[in-house]
Order: C-alpha cells, then structure tokens, then sequence
C-alpha cells in the first residue's frame, strides 16, 4: 500500500484502529492542526514493522473504522459523522454517502458482522451494504405505529421524547444482531425489524464485545456493565471504582478489559484492576480493539500494543 502524500504521524489524533496482523495496523485519524483551524480532514494512516505512512484521505471527520477482505485485497472503509463513507480498495480511493439528499446522523459506529458492513448512530439510524454497495435503511420496528387518537402535536411530542440512539452492535448467542444505545436501550433484530428488549438500566450503553462462549458484556456510564445471553441481560458486580464512565470494552486472552477514558482496566478475580502498562502513569485509553493475537489500546496519540495483556509496548505517544 501507498503512502498518498507527505504526512506526520505526531500530526495524527486516533479515532479507530484495526488490525491486520503483527506489527501491522491501520488506523482513522484526524490532523491535529486541522482540528485547531477546525477543518476536520479525516486520514487512513498504516502502521507496518515500525514505519507509519498516509493511504488515504478526506475532508471531513471521521467516526470509525472497518476492514473487508477481498480476493483482489483488503477494503478499508471509513464512516464519516454525517453518513460519508470514504473507501480504499485496490489502491482507488472513492466516497459516497449512506443516503444521498437525506441528513442523518450523527453516526457512532461502522462495524461488519458475520460479513455485512453496518454503519449505526444516533435517531436510531441503522444501515447495511449490499452487494452492490447500495447503503439500505433497517429502521422498522424502533418507533410504534402512530396513535390516532393523538393530536399531530402530541405525536411529535411524544416521538421527541423516545428518541434514542445506537452505540454498539453484536451478534448474540442466538445470531441475532442486537443493538445497544441511549438510556439503556437494547434491541433485537428479528426477521426483518427490530424488537426492544427488557433492558436492567437506564444508563447509555456504549460499547459491546463478545467472550469466548458467545456471551455478550456490554458497558457504559456510571460503571455499567452487563452480561447477555440472548435477550436475558444482568448487571455485572464487581470490586474497585463504581461509577466511572466506560467507554470502550475487549475480551482478550480469556480476561474482559473495559476503558474509561483515562484509563484502561481488567477484570481479575471480580475485581476491576488498572492495567500495568510498565510505567509510572496511569495510561488513558478510549479505544480498544484484539484480533490476531495482538490487543490494541489507544487514545488521541497514544497507542499501545499487547500480545497477552501483562507486556505492553508503546507504538505512539
């Protein structure tokens, strides 16, 4: 892959990583100085055995990040906050929008399950590409059928005060996709809509990840954390710190790891424990991804790499 045009690395702010191998990341960034001047310019940044270069990039901010491979290669998609999606494949750069003419968002996540590509946020505004690269509405189902009997007034009024919006997607131990958001929302998608289901909390919901055995263990403010098996959830007790706002959760080397902005924690022995990075300060951690072997921990410009969750090397910051 090509480096498009001269860059700094120390000009990166993170927003999303994924992985690809060993030594071997991509991530979506902004420039730092952009954001000073307050023009997002979004950037499709490599990390290769220790050399960072610039793929791609578009002007204006992104949200996250997602990988497909393909028999010519592998596809990087980048979700932008109002609906952009900006792709690289086969060293072509290209950018259309989930729904042309229409404003959406703001967006949260871009994430593929069992091989489709789903771009989520908030208004509840779910979409999914098709074969043909057609972005599709998946919306059925979060609002109920209009009440006749209310007033145009009382219906808006009404629909403004359920609306929410989706954090995080996963699939269950049934192979449902299932969507958490605002106020605790937790959705099914069943068939072909969207069906709530009983959540223990009314707190948001920001991020999920899946253990080993396929249950689901998702978090968010006020130290939330949930366990799910199909469509039973239940909070998750544990020792330290009970109202910190979790951000980010991995499940990685048979341990859940939650983030908190500021720092990034691990579940021992019921307790939530700081991660000993091997120096003195506390790490801050907002984003987390594993795959291959390896975890990523990450915040603004700082990243950090781990094969086993005890050895931790700084790749940035």
């Amino acid at each position: 892959m090509a480096t498009s045009q001269e860059f700094s690395v120390a000009d990166s702010v993170m927003v999303d990583v994924r992985i690809l191998g060993a030594d071997h990341y991509v991530f979506a960034a902004h420039s730092e100085q952009g954001l000073a001047r307050g023009a997002y310019r979004c950037q499709l940044v490599e990390y290769l055995r220790g050399q960072w270069s610039l793929l791609a990039s578009w002007p204006w901010q992104a949200v996250a990040l997602e990988i497909a491979p393909q028999p010519q290669g592998t596809r990087f998609d980048v979700l932008g906050r109002d609906g952009q999606v900006g792709s690289l494949a086969g060293g072509v750069q290209t950018q259309v929008h989930v729904e042309p003419g229409r404003p959406v968002g703001p967006f949260r996540g871009l994430r593929a399950v069992k091989g489709t590509l789903f771009a989520f946020g908030m208004k509840r505004e779910v979409y999914w590409r098709d074969p043909s690269d057609a972005w599709i509405r998946i919306t059925d189902g979060f609002e109920p059928a209009p009440d006749p009997a209310l007033s145009f007034a009382e219906r808006m009024k009404a629909r403004i005060g359920k609306v929410g919006g989706i954090n995080a997607i996963a699939t269950d131990t049934q192979g449902y996709l299932t969507g958490f958001g605002m106020r605790g929302e937790i959705w099914r998608f069943v068939v072909d809509r969207w069906k709530a289901v009983d959540s223990p909390s009314n707190l948001m919901l920001l991020d999920a990840t899946e253990a080993e055995d396929g249950t689901l263990y998702v978090c968010g403010q006020m130290g939330l954390l949930l366990r799910g098996d199909a469509d039973r959830w239940a909070p998750v007790s544990y020792l330290g710190p009970q109202k910190l706002d979790f951000c980010a959760i991995q499940w990685f080397a048979g341990a859940l790891y939650v983030a908190d902005g500021n720092s990034l924690r691990v579940m021992e022995d019921d307790e939530l424990k700081v991660v000993d990075h091997g120096v003195e300060e506390i790490v801050p951690c907002v984003v987390l991804a594993a795959a291959h072997g390896q975890m990523l921990s990450m915040a603004g410009q700082e990243v950090w790499q781990t094969a086993d969750g005890r050895r931790w090397k700084c790749i940035l910051g």
